[in-house]
Parts: structure tokens; sequence; C-alpha cells
């Protein structure tokens, strides 16, 4: 099977994350331009509906699947408004799996607190 799939509509958007998905699994990330597609977000999608309502919304996707190293991407096409509040939130909990699977990766700003804590528990004891 390969690895980098293409993703066309929203039906194959959210056939990759059904209600009950596991974010630490899928992640979306929109707005990725690249050879695909552009830079436009939700929010510029918005504006461009209320100046010309004919306009028809379409935004650039990729989708990670960190644990089984895929990778799906593309430009879906007539995307409705309605989709926009399921994208957003996605998105969302897309950045929370992130930062979860991350989080002993980056800078922590409390490591002297809990060194210290750490030092102060254990400096009257044999380790």
């Amino acid at each position: 099977m390969s690895s980098i799939g293409n993703i066309s509509n929203m039906h194959e958007l959210r056939e990759l994350f059904p209600d009950c998905v596991d974010y630490t699994f899928n992640w979306l990330f929109l707005s990725t331009s690249g050879v695909h597609g552009s830079y436009l977000t939700i929010d510029d999608l918005e504006k461009h509906i209320k100046i010309d309502p004919d306009f028809v919304p379409n935004i650039t996707v990729l989708v990670v699947q960190p644990r089984t190293v895929k990778i799906f991407y593309g430009n879906l096409e007539e995307i409705s408004v309605d989709d926009f509040a399921w994208l957003r939130q996605a998105v969302e909990k897309t950045i929370d799996a992130v930062k979860r699977s991350q989080e002993g990766n980056l800078p922590n700003r409390n490591r002297k607190k809990r060194l210290f804590q750490w030092f102060t528990k254990y400096q009257n004891q044999d380790i």
C-alpha cells in the first residue's frame, strides 16, 4: 500500500476522520499550499463568500498518519460553508494531539522547578 494518497473531496476526508477517531493517529492541516493548492484559510473563504455569494470555496489539506507513516493531500473542491465548523474542530483536535505527542520534546519551562523538587525530596535519602 502506498504511503502517499490523494484527497479530492470532503467525503474522502471524512472517511479518514470518523466520529470516533483518535487524533493521535490522524492529523489534519489546512491551507498548506505547496504544489497542490493554495494558502487560503477558512477565514479567507468566509470573506470571499461575503463578497461574492457565487464563490465556490476550496481548501488545501494535508493529513498525516504518524503511527502508520502515511500522508494524504489534496485540494478539496466545492466544500460547503457547513463543512467549515467540522474542519476547524478537526484542526483544533489535531493541534492538541500534536502537542501531546511532542510533550517530552518541547522546552520545559518548569524543568528547574521539577529538578529542585526532586533534589529536595531525595537529598537526605540514599539514591
